[in-house]
C-alpha cells in the first residue's frame, strides 16, 4: 500500500487520486507511465546531435527504429542523413 502525498492517509499503489481528500497523486497519466513503449519525439538535444554529428544522428535512428520508436528515429536518421550531405558538399564543393 502507499500513502497519500497530502494527508498521508494509506491509499491503493496504483491510485491516481486520494479518496479521503481528493488530491491527485501523480502528474503521469497511469496510461502513460505503464506503457514503455510508447511513442516519443526526438528532444532537441537529439537533433543538434545528429546535426553536429551526422554519424550519431544516423546510429541514434537506427537505434530508435529498431526499438520501434518511429518518431525519434526518423527525425534523428533524416538530420544525420542531411547533415551528413551538407558536409560532404562544403568539403566537395570548399
Amino acid at each position: 500500500m502507499a500513502y497519500c502525498k497530502n494527508c498521508g492517509k494509506e491509499i491503493d499503489d496504483k491510485a491516481v487520486i486520494c479518496v479521503h481528500c481528493g488530491v491527485p497523486q501523480s502528474s503521469v497519466h497511469p496510461a502513460q507511465s505503464n506503457n514503455p513503449d510508447a511513442e516519443r519525439k526526438a528532444t532537441g538535444a537529439e537533433i543538434a546531435a545528429s546535426i553536429l554529428i551526422p554519424i550519431v544522428g544516423v546510429i541514434m535512428g537506427i537505434v530508435y527504429l529498431a526499438q520501434g520508436k518511429k518518431k525519434a528515429g526518423t527525425t534523428a536518421l533524416i538530420a544525420g542523413i542531411i547533415a551528413w550531405l551538407v558536409y560532404y558538399v562544403l568539403i566537395l564543393g570548399g
